[in-house]
C-alpha cells in the first residue's frame, strides 16, 4: 500500500476543519492530500517511512473519509468495499470516538496472504454531521502492536465499554482442552490464531463463509511435536477448511508432556458468520 501526499490539504479546506481531521493523524506522519486512488471522497491522507511500524516495503498509512450519507449506509458500504479487495472481517465493536467523543464502529480487516495489509476503519457519527471512515493500514507483522496506537489515535471509547463485539473465530470455547483453565497447550493453540484466520479467509475466498463448530483432535508426542491429527466433527460447511487447519496444527509444538508419554488434546475452533 503505497501514498503520495501533496504539499497541502485541499483547498476548499479550512484550517479548522484540518486541525480536526489531523487529530486522527498519529505523531510525526507527514499530513497531505490523497492520491486519486482512494476516492473522491477521501479528505486527508497522511503516512510515515520511519518508526517502529515501518516492516519491509509497507508504508504505514491513515486515510480519511467524508462519504456522505447515513451511518448504517456508510458502516454496509466499508464491508463491501473490504469483500471487494479481499479482505476478511476479523473483529467488530462498536463504541465511542474522536474529540468530542462521538458514536462509532471499529472493524478490523486483515489480507489473505502471510504478509498483507492490515486494515483497522473506524466509522465515526457525530450528531448533527456527517459521517466520517478513519483508516489506518499497516503491515500484518505489527498490525496487532499498532491496533492499540489506532484506539488511542481516534480516542477509542474514552473509558466507556464497548457496546458490541464480534468475534468471528471462537477458540476452545467449550474447555474440552484435558487440563486446568489457562492449560499452557490451550495458550499455544490461541498463540496460532493468526493461521486459523487465515484457513478461514482462505474459506471465505473460495465461496463458503464458515459458520459453526469444528472439532479438532490430536496427539503431542514425547518432544512436543504432534504425532497425529484428525477431525471429530465439522459442522462449518466449509470442506476444505478442516484441513488446512489440520495441516496447521501438524507444524505446532508444545509444551514436552511430563514424563514423557503421550497427550491427546480435542480443542472446538466455533466459527461465526460476520455480521
Amino acid at each position: 500500500m503505497g501514498l503520495l501526499l501533496g504539499a497541502s490539504a485541499r483547498a476548499d479546506a479550512g484550517s479548522d476543519a484540518r486541525a480536526s481531521l489531523e487529530q486522527f493523524v498519529p505523531p510525526g506522519w507527514e499530513v497531505g492530500d490523497c492520491p486519486a486512488s482512494y476516492g473522491r471522497d477521501a479528505v486527508l491522507c497522511a503516512g510515515t517511512k520511519e518508526g517502529p511500524f515501518k516492516v519491509d516495503h509497507h508504508v504505514p498509512t491513515a486515510w480519511i473519509r467524508a462519504p456522505g450519507g447515513q451511518c448504517k449506509t456508510v458502516r454496509e458500504a466499508v464491508r463491501r468495499d473490504a469483500r471487494r479487495k479481499r479482505l476478511t472481517l476479523v473483529r467488530e465493536a462498536a463504541g465511542r470516538c474522536g474529540s468530542p467523543d462521538a458514536p462509532c464502529v471499529e472493524h478490523e480487516f486483515r489480507g489473505r496472504s502471510r504478509d498483507a495489509t492490515g486494515v483497522f476503519e473506524y466509522v465515526l457519527c457525530p450528531p448533527g454531521g456527517d459521517p466520517l471512515v478513519v483508516s489506518y493500514g499497516v503491515s500484518r507483522r505489527v498490525a496487532g502492536h499498532f491496533h492499540e496506537v489506532a484506539r488511542l489515535q481516534v480516542h477509542w471509547d474514552v473509558g466507556q465499554v464497548p457496546l458490541h463485539h464480534t468475534d468471528p473465530i471462537q477458540i476452545g470455547t467449550e474447555a474440552i482442552l484435558e487440563g486446568v483453565q489457562g492449560d499452557p497447550n490451550l495458550n499455544v493453540v490461541r498463540s496460532h490464531r493468526p493461521e486459523i484466520e487465515r484457513c478461514r479467509a482462505d474459506a471465505i475466498a473460495a465461496g463458503r463463509v464458515p459458520v459453526g463448530k469444528l472439532v479438532i483432535q490430536w496427539q503431542i508426542g514425547g518432544d512436543g511435536r504432534v504425532a497425529s491429527a484428525k477431525t471429530v466433527s465439522d459442522e462449518t460447511g466449509a470442506p476444505a477448511l478442516a484441513g488446512c487447519v489440520l495441516e496447521r496444527i501438524r507444524t505446532w509444538e508444545f509444551p514436552r508432556p511430563k514424563g514423557g508419554g503421550a497427550v491427546f488434546i480435542t480443542c472446538p475452533f466455533v466459527f461465526r458468520a460476520p455480521e
